[in-house]
């Protein structure tokens, strides 16, 4: 799960702050000019297809922008991490590592795993 640290663009809050201005504006614009409800039913709620102020709250606590339609980029170093511990617990057997140019590109060189 992604979660919002002191990292990037402003602290946590102002991150979530922007995400949540953001989802109430959308949900005016898309026919709630009243403002959105308190509650909507479970169902309708789970399925994004209603706005809530419950829904904001538990994605806050949570800590889960995605609960509330946010995209969050992954890291582009994940993946290779990944790549390498998976290697590295398998002892190298069925994960192919990338050519030594590849790894250049990606500004480092994987560990050799006996």
């Amino acid at each position: 799960m992604a979660q919002f640290t002191q990292h990037g663009r402003g602290s946590g809050l102002s991150q979530f702050r922007r995400l949540t201005d953001a989802y109430i504006r959308k949900w005016i614009n898309q026919g709630y000019p009243d403002g959105i409800p308190d509650e909507v039913p479970a169902g309708l709620m789970r399925d994004q297809l209603a706005p809530s102020y419950r829904e904001l709250c538990i994605a806050i606590l949570k800590n889960d922008p995605g609960m509330i339609g946010a995209v969050i980029p992954s890291s582009r170093w994940y993946s290779e991490l990944k790549r390498i511990e998976i290697m590295q617990r398998n002892g190298g057997v069925g994960v192919v590592p990338p050519t030594i140019e590849e790894q250049l590109k990606l500004g480092f060189l994987y560990p050799k795993v006996e």
